[in-house]
């Protein structure tokens, strides 16, 4: 999902243009941070620094590992004068993306969500993968495992919608 989180910076830059700094919310407790079952975290953040640079922006990185360091990462955001937010992908930001969405409407910074459930809720952008999609798709590879099946003759499939 690493190159999943430098795309989405990629459409916040032109969502955003002229900002000079964008903020990156990451959890530093999820030991995968949400982003990458493959990567370590640093990695991913590493990608997204490099590509913050060469599109010309500064990135802060913010961290959150529970709902209010969540409310202290926004302060720090508005301190530092961030000009838009994207959200690493992770469950403690998905249980929260209310408080995520409000806070990012009422200091009206723009922010890139990775699911479409931020921005059914009032968020401004979302680009992700559809849930629904890999979980259709794991059902049928467990039905095709029940049958006989073995999982290693099985090819590995990556979303595409």
């Amino acid at each position: 999902m690493g190159e999943l989180t430098t795309k989405r910076l990629e459409l916040l830059h032109k969502l955003v243009p002229g900002a000079a700094s964008i903020a990156f919310l990451v959890n530093p407790a999820n030991n995968l941070a949400g982003l990458n079952a493959l990567a370590e975290p640093m990695d991913v953040v590493r990608d997204v620094q490099e590509a913050a640079r060469v599109l010309g922006h500064r990135l802060l990185i913010l961290s959150a590992t529970s709902q209010n360091e969540i409310e202290e990462a926004f302060a720090i955001l508005i301190q530092e004068r961030a000009g838009a937010l994207l959200l690493s992908p992770d469950p403690l930001f998905t249980s929260h993306r209310y408080q995520l969405v409000a806070l990012g409407d009422r200091l009206r910074i723009p922010t890139f969500y990775y699911r479409r459930e931020f921005t059914e809720g009032g968020g401004l952008i979302s680009y992700g993968i559809n849930p629904a999609d890999l979980f259709l798709k794991a059902g049928v590879y467990a039905g095709r495992i029940l049958r006989g099946e073995k999982p290693r003759d099985l090819p590995v499939q990556q979303p595409t919608r």
